[in-house]
């Protein structure tokens, strides 16, 4: 089966649109093996059960369309805003609140952010559903941090989009292609939605980071379960944590979890994740996580016995992966988004002295060229 996207031609989003599902399951894991050289072979690509309107996270960038303020995606490799209202790969409840937030804001006369000139007030939306509990949230980013007519504002957007529990006014000054500023407030709503995931529920407040397809993520997540091989009475170090989704996944497996995560609202989240869900052996620290491995291994007390990490797509550090190895964990389980840099930390961890016993590629992200891989390593 194989799919016509009404833009592509101009979005240039979803390469793999045109190809065949299983062709394009079987492409990555080649791709992936290739990159891996040999030193593991990969296992078959878990596939989605639901390739399409799996992203529960929409970023849009406000812009004019025949004099009438719109948003969309931007085509690739351009800051050039094409409207993608029947996105295949964004939720219909994703794209459903786009649409009624966008004909709220039209009545208030509003201008998009021009980033050439730096004019103009609205940058971006962002839109998070909670696929399993039904919330959703909206993010308006701004460009100055008034917001005329707010309180008029939040009602047209209640009435317009009545499914929307949460809007949250954003202020992003700076000249960034980062789509969040560092001040949110909540203009109705609490500022937050749920979400759940093997019967637990996160807080996702914004800028926290979860996955986009929530029905992979549960099998994500069932997989590294199974690969970090725990033990009870196993101290876990979550590295990368976010909001600690992993830890607090694998928590009940586990003596005691720490996770450790730099932004500070994602680690507010966790420790309320964990107070949410009734876990107590978890605690959650805000820190760089290569610095804090750094100190752990610089005290000389016990290390942990096994290591989670999920790091951005730029992977770990070489001075995080000194670290982890001088801390000496049984096991090292590496969760990538980027298999280029995940082939590139691999070998830096066997040459430290683990070697990899398995990477299972998860295709979270289906019509694209992105994968999700799972490599686990065990101390030679």
């Amino acid at each position: 089966m194989t799919y016509t996207c009404p833009y592509g031609g101009r979005c240039g989003g979803c390469s793999l649109l045109g190809v065949e599902y299983s062709r394009q399951l079987e492409d990555k894991r080649r791709a992936l093996a290739a990159l891996l050289g040999g030193a593991v072979e990969p296992e078959a690509v878990v596939p989605a059960e639901n390739p399409l309107h799996y992203r529960s996270r929409l970023n849009a960038a406000f812009t004019l369309a025949r004099g009438r303020l719109t948003a969309g995606t931007y085509a690739a490799h351009s800051h050039r805003v094409v409207e993608t209202p029947d996105c295949l790969i964004e939720s219909e409840d994703c794209l459903e609140t786009l649409s009624a937030v966008l004909a709220a804001l039209r009545g208030f006369r509003l201008r998009p952010y021009d980033e050439d000139r730096g004019t103009g007030l609205l940058r971006h939306i962002q839109i998070r559903c909670g696929a399993n509990t039904g919330e959703i949230m909206a993010v308006l980013v701004t460009a100055q941090g008034v917001l005329p007519a707010a309180k008029a504002l939040a009602a047209a957007v209640r009435k317009n989009a009545p499914r929307v529990t949460t809007l949250i006014h954003n202020v992003n000054p700076r000249r960034t292609s980062m789509v969040l500023g560092g001040e949110s407030r909540a203009l109705f709503g609490p500022g937050y939605i749920h979400e759940r995931i093997g019967g637990l529920t996160f807080r996702l407040s914004p800028g926290a980071f979860m996955q986009v397809n929530p029905e992979q993520t549960e099998k994500l997540y069932s997989i590294v379960r199974a690969r970090s091989a725990l033990r009870e009475g196993d101290a876990l170090l979550d590295a990368y944590c976010g909001v600690g989704t992993i830890g607090l996944y694998l928590a009940g497996d586990a003596g005691s979890v720490t996770g450790v995560e730099l932004n500070r609202a994602a680690v507010r989240d966790a420790r309320e994740n964990a107070r949410d869900n009734g876990i107590a052996n978890a605690r959650f620290v805000c820190a760089d996580a290569t610095e804090h491995l750094e100190r752990a291994a610089a005290s000389g007390g016990r290390g942990p016995d096994v290591i989670v990490l999920d790091p951005p797509r730029s992977g770990a550090t070489q001075r995080f992966l000194n670290a982890a190895a001088a801390l000496r964990p049984r096991s090292i389980c590496y969760v990538s988004c980027n298999p280029e840099t995940l082939a590139r930390d691999l070998a830096a961890l066997r040459r430290l002295g683990y070697k990899c016993s398995s990477v299972t590629p998860v295709d979270m992200f289906p019509m694209t060229e992105h994968l999700e891989c799972v490599a686990a390593l065990e101390r030679i």
